[in-house]
């Protein structure tokens, strides 16, 4: 039992202590309370107690005394009467239960109740003697005997009554300890608590507000300081961790954007630290090696690009001298070709590691096209000084076959002079078809075309070859095309045939095949954007001519076409073969490719443009010359074009005056506007040239008919001035029939 209440006490003691401030407060106050006033109280009932105890046992003694004297002459008398009525007199005295006399050898006993009974029995009394005694002499004895049953249940009426009386005066001195703890600590320190369990989860949001100025007060200021200062610390922290998160973002956005253009450059980038380990890896550089990022990290160098075997020395001294080195355009042998590429090493500090990065960019494609670059600056240097040339030669050559012409038509009659002048005549025009291959590589712009019939073109070709070539080449020709119309100029076309035959059969000195093919192709607009050829998407004819000579050594496939360029010894050719067939395609708005293997021969492809046949080709080679009538304007600069020129078209039927310069020319149309049908202007000339004359004389007729002759001119001019009005253009040296089939078709 005892170890239950042990248990019982401990656990409440133990749910004490879980319970919050105030409860345990209110205990303690309760239980210290309690246990003073249950004190006090103990004290007080001890002392009433003690005090009635006393005052009954005084009672008991005075009445004891009272009794003895008054019964001594009774007694001695032995009144029984007197004794009776003095001992039930005492009997009346509610705590005396029972008096007994011992006098005379007699026990007198006078009994208030039946002491024997149960519900009589008293077990607390006080029992009280005294001596009966007669003139001094004790003869009997007087014993009182009083209960304290009584008594007893006063004190404890008493003590019930102080414990009713110690509970409430407990209750409210609790209570208004309670409240005035609560009020002074309790709700300060549980307000304290609150706050500090807010502060600790984290929540900075409340205020500390508790108005004591006490230690308590005191301690809620410092609280609220502390509360105030970590919420400013937290909310910089805050802004330092968002600022950060923002940062680091942005870094990882830079660095994934870094690594996306390192990653998507063409170029080959390795970086590497100052002991030559690979620290960057890009996507070229896997694709090159076939080595991941993953594994080349950490590695030398060599181990992963072991081609750079040579280059340790140009990375120590980059290291070395913090300065970025350059090697453009060195060559590298490949698996079946030779590469070019530029080699960059920029030397690198980062956090105080040294190294370098590697850039490896592949130009091979722009070292061909810087060498067609230069290529086609040398074929317009040349065509520029050709067409210089061509353009005075033309002049002197007009004059010789003019003037050979019209000798002709004086000396008809004499044979001998007739064969003379005609040998005059064909020297003449070989030269200028020598000139005209200088212009056919020279002239940019569009040709004046005509629906051209290329199988006729090749028959032609391979007639004349079948008379010129080895016996031992075979000729043949193939047509694999339904249509063979081409639009431009049947000579020019001839001559790249012949040319490419011509080359052909020099390649093949002990004999071999030579083929001319026909075909129709389609050509796309990715091919024709990668072409150097400036040409369209559309049907092309693709003539193709292969032979089965000793082909074109590698390093000279890209010199074929440069003017003046052979490879045949001692000058036997005069280079400008091929030049001229690629002027001639450039001219026809086409392409021309090339493929040769040393040994097995070589392939021409030549593309052309489709056309639609309009008109009957042959009338454009009528010879006889078409004569007329009216008055022409001749201008041009030099002496010997204008005097044959004049005699031809007299000699024609036309009334001719001349002009020696552009400027001249203008002020005799201003004036004889009216009279003059037609003017003959050259291109080329001081003061003003053929274009600025043109324009001038449109102001002040707009509707003037003029032709341009020239030896050189650009097809852009021609064009312009082809919108602008120009009736027709006729190049130099021109034959009588030429120049009067140009004046004819001027003037319909």
């Amino acid at each position: 039992m005892r170890e239950h209440y042990k248990m019982t006490i401990k656990g409440f003691f133990n749910r004490l202590s879980r319970g919050g401030l105030l409860a345990q407060v209110s205990a303690l106050a309760l239980l210290t309370t309690t246990v003073i006033l249950l004190f006090f109280g103990w004290q007080r009932f001890q002392t009433q107690s003690n005090d009635l105890t006393l005052s009954l046992r005084t009672t008991i003694e005075t009445n004891s005394q009272w009794l003895a004297t008054a019964l001594a002459n009774p007694l001695y008398n032995f009144d029984s009467e007197t004794i009776d009525a003095l001992c039930n007199s005492m009997l009346t005295f509610p705590d005396i239960v029972r008096v007994t006399i011992n006098a005379n050898d007699q026990v007198y006993v006078f009994p208030a109740v039946d002491i024997q009974r149960p519900e009589h029995i008293i077990t607390d009394t006080i029992s009280i003697r005294k001596s009966v005694t007669n003139q001094g002499v004790k003869f009997g004895e007087v014993q009182i005997l009083a209960s304290l049953n009584s008594l007893r249940e006063s004190i404890r009426r008493s003590a019930f009554i102080s414990i009713v009386q110690i509970l409430i005066l407990d209750f409210f001195l609790v209570a208004a300890i309670i409240y005035l703890l609560s009020r002074k600590f309790i709700i300060p320190v549980e307000q304290l608590r609150q706050a500090a369990e807010q502060i600790a989860g984290g929540d900075l949001q409340h205020s500390i507000t508790i108005e004591s100025r006490n230690e308590l007060g005191r301690l809620a200021e410092n609280l609220e300081t502390m509360r105030r200062t970590l919420r400013g610390k937290i909310s910089d922290l805050e802004t330092e961790v968002a600022t950060r998160r923002v940062a680091e973002k942005e870094r990882e956005l830079a660095k994934n954007y870094i690594d996306n253009i390192i990653n998507s450059m063409p170029s080959l980038l390795i970086g590497i630290d100052s002991h030559h380990r690979v620290t960057q890896w890009n996507r070229e550089a896997e694709k090159t090696t076939g080595i991941p990022y993953d594994r080349a990290r950490g590695k030398d160098i060599l181990e992963v690009f072991p081609r750079f075997q040579g280059e340790q020395d140009k990375i120590r001294r980059a290291i070395l001298s913090k300065q970025v080195l350059q090697e453009n355009g060195r060559a590298v042998e490949g698996n079946d070709s030779l590469r070019y590429e530029d080699l960059t090493i920029f030397p690198l500090i980062t956090n105080g590691a040294e190294g370098v990065v590697i850039r490896i960019d592949d130009v091979t494609e722009e070292h061909q096209m810087r060498h067609e670059l230069a290529h086609s600056r040398k074929l317009d240097a040349i065509g520029q000084l050709a067409g210089g040339v061509a353009h005075d030669f033309n002049n002197m050559l007009g004059g010789i076959l003019g003037g050979a012409e019209l000798l002709g038509l004086r000396l008809a009659d004499d044979e001998k002079a007739k064969r003379y002048i005609e040998m005059i005549i064909s020297s003449g025009q070989r030269a200028g078809d020598l000139t005209n291959k200088l212009l056919s590589f020279a002239r940019k712009g569009k040709i004046e075309s005509t629906p051209v019939d290329l199988s006729k073109a090749i028959d032609d070709a391979i007639a004349i070859l079948e008379h010129s070539l080895d016996k031992r080449i075979n000729i043949n020709m193939s047509i694999q095309s339904g249509t063979t119309l081409v639009a431009g100029d049947l000579a020019q076309l001839q001559n790249a045939l012949l040319n490419l035959g011509l080359n052909a059969g020099h390649a093949m000195p002990d004999g071999g095949q030579l083929d001319y093919g026909v075909s129709l192709i389609e050509l796309d607009s990715t091919y024709c954007l990668a072409s150097p050829f400036d040409i369209q998407a559309g049907q092309y004819l693709d003539i193709e001519v292969r032979d089965t000579g000793v082909g074109i050594p590698p390093e000279n496939l890209h010199q074929i076409y440069e003017p003046f360029f052979t490879t045949r010894e001692g000058g036997a050719g005069s280079g400008l073969g091929l030049a001229a067939v690629y002027g001639t395609v450039q001219q026809h708005n086409g392409a021309i490719t090339v493929y040769s293997e040393e040994g097995n021969g070589t392939i021409f492809h030549i593309y052309l443009p489709l056309a639609v046949q309009e008109d009957d080709p042959a009338e454009a080679f009528l010879e006889e010359p078409i004569h007329g009538s009216g008055k022409i304007l001749v201008v041009d600069d030099e002496q010997v074009i204008r005097t044959t020129a004049k005699a031809i078209l007299e000699n024609l039927g036309y009334e001719v005056i001349l002009a020696d310069n552009g400027q001249h020319g203008l002020e005799l149309f201003k004036k004889e506007h009216a009279t003059i049908d037609l003017v003959i202007m050259d291109m080329v000339m001081p003061i003003m040239n053929g274009q600025e004359s043109f324009f001038a004389m449109k102001e002040v007729v707009a509707d003037v008919k003029i032709i341009l002759a020239s030896g050189f001119s650009r097809g852009a001019d021609l064009e312009e001035l082809k919108e602008k009005g120009l009736k027709g253009f006729i190049r130099k040296p021109y034959t009588t029939a030429e120049l009067s089939r140009a004046i004819f078709a001027a003037q319909k």
